[in-house]
């Protein structure tokens, strides 16, 4: 499997970590309705075009029954040239986000830790909640790491100088090689 796949295939597989999936005929559906200010707890995914339309009925229908903003999360621009007449006949609003991705390449360069820096595994979300809010400006991710924390298949690292949290980095199965966070430095 190339690697933008590998990224993609974790991409889905990454959001029921904090947020139920529901299967559909066209690609499922996230929500977390404890965390209804989480984009990506509250999201849909259209992998089946045949019937587009219907599909972003369905995803109207089922997001706004539960009080939440229909969102469609798509991976590639080919994705949104597909859906884009669809999405207009329904008034959606689009919005393309820039996404960073780094990938570490043991092979190519090595990593090296700070020396004034500790790495260690955050087993509650009061040890990072501050870290993450200074980031994010905002609570949804902190629900969101905190639903993962109760996963077996979700480690999340903390560096620290002193007592004081300056990056946090999560680590999962199936892609263990793949890491997101936040950081302050």
């Amino acid at each position: 499997m190339e690697l933008i796949e590998k990224i993609k295939q974790h991409e889905l597989e990454s959001y029921r970590l904090y947020a139920t999936r529901i299967p559909t005929t066209f690609g499922c559906l996230y929500f977390n309705s404890d965390n209804p200010e989480s984009y990506d707890s509250n999201h849909a995914h259209i992998t089946h075009y045949e019937n587009s339309l219907e599909a972003l009925e369905v995803i109207e229908v089922f997001y706004l029954s539960k009080g939440i903003r229909p969102r469609i999360y798509g991976q590639t621009a080919g994705e949104l040239e597909r859906l884009r007449p669809f999405l207009a006949e329904r008034k959606f609003q689009l919005s393309v986000e820039p996404i960073t991705l780094m990938v570490c390449r043991p092979d190519k360069a090595a990593v090296s830790p700070a020396p004034t820096k500790s790495v260690r595994t955050v087993r509650e979300i009061e040890e990072v909640a501050n870290l993450i809010r200074a980031v994010d400006q905002g609570d949804w991710n902190v629900k969101a790491v905190q639903r993962c924390l109760s996963s077996p298949s979700y480690t999340l690292f903390a560096a620290y100088e002193g007592e004081s949290g300056r990056s946090a980095s999560p680590r999962f199965k199936p892609t263990p090689n793949w890491a997101w966070g936040w950081s302050t430095t």
